[in-house]
């Protein structure tokens, strides 16, 4: 899958894409899931749910909300890849997800599970978008973006919470 250009999704996810580095964007993606799954299992016992400061999720509210986010853009690029040009899709309210996760009784290793099955079926609906598809449009919040923009989000996302993972909770 190839590097999105601008003007293929909104200049906001700019923060996130540019944090991809070069390289074929499946290497990329494999690499990704490695390293999130060896940050989160090699994180301190008893650092799951610590907050780094008021009103700051805990480490496992951020993995979880890494695992909601990667769902919103998954479907995204699903609609797009399969030509729905009429999805109005509306803006992820994180804070909203976040209040209302079911996360009290759940441990660290579930829910990498969890981020782990999410990232196989990711990894599956993007291999099988075409070059052409990949370029397709949804709409988001007033926005157009294709397949491949999000794809590089889900990755980009992942890195800016794995930054703040090593500079701010350990």
């Amino acid at each position: 899958m190839e590097r999105p250009v601008t003007g293929e999704f909104n200049p906001y996810f700019s923060r996130y894409i540019n944090l991809v580095p070069e390289g074929s964007f499946y290497d990329l993606l494999r690499q990704n899931t490695e390293e999130v799954q060896s940050r989160f299992e090699s994180l301190p016992k008893g650092k799951e749910n610590l907050a780094y400061a008021p009103s700051k999720w805990t480490v496992n509210q951020m993995l979880l909300h890494m695992t909601d986010t990667e769902r919103v853009m998954s479907f995204r690029a699903l609609l797009a890849s399969r030509g729905d040009r009429e999805a109005e899709c509306p803006s992820m309210d994180q804070d909203l997800f976040a209040v209302n996760a079911e996360i009290n009784g759940r441990n660290l290793a579930q829910l990498l599970d969890e981020f782990l099955a999410v990232r196989k079926s990711t990894v599956y609906l993007l291999e099988n978008i075409s070059a052409e598809k990949s370029k397709w449009r949804v709409n988001v919040a007033g926005h157009s973006v294709s397949p491949r923009a999000l794809g590089y989000v889900i990755i980009g996302h992942a890195i800016h919470h794995l930054r703040i993972l090593e500079t701010r909770y350990l």
